[in-house]
């Protein structure tokens, strides 16, 4: 029987692990990118945009703001930021200025429809925007997928129960549902974290399965004989390609337009290294966002640190030193607490949902 510890309740046992194995396996490190440039990155600085270190609810500007464990994030084309503030069961914009308000959610668990505000969420994380405004919301706890229109309006897209179902709205089953991403044609994908899969939603609110045979593991190949192992982000290229943050495999997953499943970065085990492809390792890397350019950007939650990864699978550190902490500055010597939430800007601006620290960073 396989011991599922990645979930919020077991976040402790979970961390313990990590950090064992992180000890256990760091030795193993020996293939470095051959294209590391270490000059780049001196160009980069980590600073907090908002929140403090005590959680809370408060709007305001920069560490005036408070936040509980803020995690997925999203952009609109403005430069306006979208959080999920997991604990605090609500959604958070935070302008280009860094003025931080709740966009959508009272602040207490709930499961109701209506406008913004007057709304309710139960853990949310992932969060996507499509080509019309619409933002989507990944509530983990309530087991759904929900839609916050243009407009304001909170609406339930599909799920709503605890389960596995293929069908239309509510009719369909989720079970903890943590990523979400969006195409060019406005389908949201879905990673269907308990269920082991990836799940398709059509803008009609029609669900399939996109990937994935619900058993724990960590197979390539054919959609429906692939295998994850807790899934947790998502994000889609311009190519119609889907990539995953496989949490449970500590690795970065790649399905393809036609299908096809494979495993861009990571080869399973819970260390750190650069490298490129399965020589590259991971510690439980969750959330994951996409440049112009194909690139992706790993919130590596155990190693308190963030990756990219090119198109080709080369992955580099780019920020944090595998402790966990609190420290602004130089990416070397930055510090995060468990980064859960990563977003990218047109221009490169990478920004964090440092988790534990209750802080949104920057690195730019």
């Amino acid at each position: 029987m396989v011991v599922r510890y990645f979930i919020p309740s077991l976040r402790g046992v979970r961390c313990a692990i990590g950090v064992a194995l992180l000890i256990f396996l760091i030795g193993s490190c020996q293939e470095q990118p051959e294209n590391s440039d270490p000059v780049e990155d001196d160009f980069l600085v980590v600073s907090t945009l908002a929140g403090s270190d005590n959680p809370g609810l408060v709007d305001g500007i920069g560490p005036v703001a408070k936040f509980n464990n803020p995690s997925g994030m999203v952009l609109d084309p403005s430069g306006n930021l979208y959080v999920s503030d997991h604990s605090n069961h609500c959604i958070r914009k935070i302008t280009p200025r860094g003025i931080v308000s709740t966009f959508a959610g009272t602040g207490q668990a709930g499961f109701e429809n209506g406008y913004r505000t007057n709304a309710t969420f139960n853990h949310p994380y992932g969060l996507a925007m499509d080509s019309k405004g619409n933002l989507y919301v990944g509530d983990v706890a309530n087991h759904g997928i929900r839609k916050i229109s243009a407009d304001g309006m909170v609406s339930t897209l599909a799920g709503g129960r605890k389960g596995f179902s293929d069908r239309e709205g509510d009719l369909a089953m989720f079970n903890h549902p943590y990523g979400v991403a969006v195409d060019s044609k406005n389908n949201v994908y879905v990673a269907d974290s308990y269920n082991n899969r990836i799940r398709k939603i059509t803008p009609d609110g029609s669900v399939s399965t996109l990937a994935g045979n619900g058993y724990d593991g960590f197979v390539d190949g054919k959609s429906s004989e692939a295998e994850f192992f807790v899934p947790i982000g998502i994000v889609a290229d311009k190519h119609g390609n889907i990539y995953v943050g496989d949490e449970g495999n500590s690795s970065i997953r790649k399905i393809s337009a036609t299908g096809k499943v494979t495993t861009l970065a990571g080869n399973g085990k819970f260390s750190f290294c650069d490298g490129i492809g399965k020589n590259a390792e991971f510690n439980a890397p969750g959330a994951i966002s996409i440049d112009g350019q194909g690139n992706l950007y790993v919130a590596d939650y155990l190693n308190n640190c963030i990756r990219r990864v090119s198109p080709a699978g080369e992955v580099r550190k780019i920020a944090g030193n595998l402790e966990k902490g609190f420290a602004d500055g130089a990416p070397q010597q930055a510090l995060f607490y468990y980064p859960f939430g990563i977003a990218v800007d047109p221009t490169g601006i990478v920004y964090v949902g440092d988790h534990f620290n209750h802080r949104i960073r920057k690195i730019n």
